[in-house]
């Protein structure tokens, strides 16, 4: 699947897509940080937001490792996190890594590694 279909499938029409305020909560900060920038800079880096935490939604069991994926410097990225890349407005870095995780052929292990490591710090 390509990244337009998967963005399509995940965000298209008639998809409920986190709000603003559960993007914000996710990357730990609070919705008015989210919409207080300029508005344009504002709607696409929620827009982007939104569809990386669409397919991180698919990928793992929880917001919780969502949460954690978002918040835990990643080699593919510098070393940088991707809430840190996404607050950044560097989204493209963030979206594709996230598409990477989804097509992992792996990726029915990674669901239960992410569920035994977040029941872990629960």
């Amino acid at each position: 699947m390509t990244r337009q279909e998967l963005e399509q499938w995940l965000c298209g029409g008639g998809t409920l897509l986190p709000s603003a305020a559960e993007v914000a909560a996710l990357l730990g900060v609070t919705r008015d940080v989210m919409v207080d920038a300029a508005p344009h800079a504002a709607a696409r880096r929620l827009a982007h937001a939104r569809f990386a935490i669409a397919v991180l939604r698919d990928v793992f069991a929880d917001d919780h490792a969502v949460r954690c994926w978002l918040r835990t410097p990643r080699p593919e990225l510098d070393g940088r996190s991707g809430r840190d890349l996404l607050w950044a407005g560097e989204t493209r870095a963030v979206e594709d890594l996230a598409v990477r995780e989804w097509h992992r052929p792996d990726r029915a292990a990674l669901l239960a590694a992410s569920y035994l490591r977040v029941g872990r710090s629960a």
